[in-house]
């Protein structure tokens, strides 16, 4: 099947919306609601959490020592798979133990839209002579923060954790069917369109520098990102508010800059998100 761009970057944002927005931030919005009716208690919490990000990084570190695409490009697959299940099964059992075990896995499958999507998509698109930008892409975290908040603020009142937990897991299904289609393959080894320039490799200096930059933002995000609904609802100002409603603080981080940048860049079809996203970040 021959794909176009707008194909490629959807599938791309797509997967992000369910691996990362759905199958791993989900539980941010769902955490005090999950305290309130499925007695998880303020320590197992912040384990589930911890756990997510161990199989994160056990995925990436998986992924880094795949060269071969075709396996990249299978375990990417494999990601969509858990990221669905994953979501589904929270809403199955009450056993800690399973929870774990879900919220391990589903930190593995983010690393497929997030690492290997990104590196699919990047390659595709040199091959096809087009510019490399992944801005647009990245795009699909912030889209899965805003679907996840409003999700569980639309359903608080109406059901309860376990079936939010399931109707997430179907509202997956919805971003796992273009994120599978449309994802390009790698080209065959030794095919003319395999053949792309050779990039030469930053320098050691660069990558130690990098990875410490790295570490330090994924340190100092982790916390907020996690616990940022359950710490905003213990303000007076908020607790009022349905939960999920201190997920939209998120966007407190993003400029306007990039939201002009975003809107200019995004096709047709994904200006409303834009749109949507800008003015609710300004309305906070």
């Amino acid at each position: 099947m021959k794909l176009e761009r707008w194909q490629v970057i959807a599938a791309g944002i797509c997967s992000l919306i369910l691996t990362v927005g759905l199958a791993r931030f989900s539980y941010t919005p769902l955490l005090p609601i999950m305290r309130e009716q499925a007695g998880l208690s303020a320590f197992d919490g912040g384990w589930l959490a911890t756990v997510n990000y161990i199989g994160y990084i056990s995925g990436a570190l998986l992924a880094s020592t795949l060269s071969n695409l075709n396996y990249k490009y299978l375990l990417y697959r494999f990601g969509l798979i858990v990221a669905v299940l994953s979501t589904i099964g929270m809403g199955l059992t009450t056993d800690v133990n399973l929870w774990v075990f879900l919220r391990f896995i589903s930190g593995v499958s983010s690393t497929a839209g997030m690492l290997i999507a990104s590196g699919l998509i990047m390659n595709w698109l040199a091959r096809q002579n087009l510019k490399t930008e992944l801005g647009l892409h990245f795009a699909g975290a912030g889209m899965g923060l805003v679907l996840s908040g409003i999700a569980v603020m639309a359903m608080v009142d109406h059901l309860a954790w376990d079936e939010q937990w399931w109707v997430l897991g179907v509202v997956g299904v919805l971003f796992f069917v273009p994120a599978w289609i449309w994802m390009p393959k790698p080209a065959k080894a030794g095919s003319d369109e395999a053949q792309v320039a050779d990039v030469p490799p930053p320098s050691a200096k660069w990558m130690r520098l990098m990875l410490g930059a790295y570490f330090c933002a994924g340190f100092g995000y982790v916390i907020s990102a996690t616990f940022i609904v359950a710490i905003a609802e213990t303000l007076p100002e908020l607790q009022a508010k349905a939960p999920g409603c201190g997920w939209w603080l998120v966007w407190l981080r993003f400029p306007p800059r990039l939201c002009g940048t975003a809107w200019r860049a995004s096709p047709a079809f994904l200006k409303p998100w834009c749109w949507l996203t800008c003015c609710k970040s300004s309305q906070l």
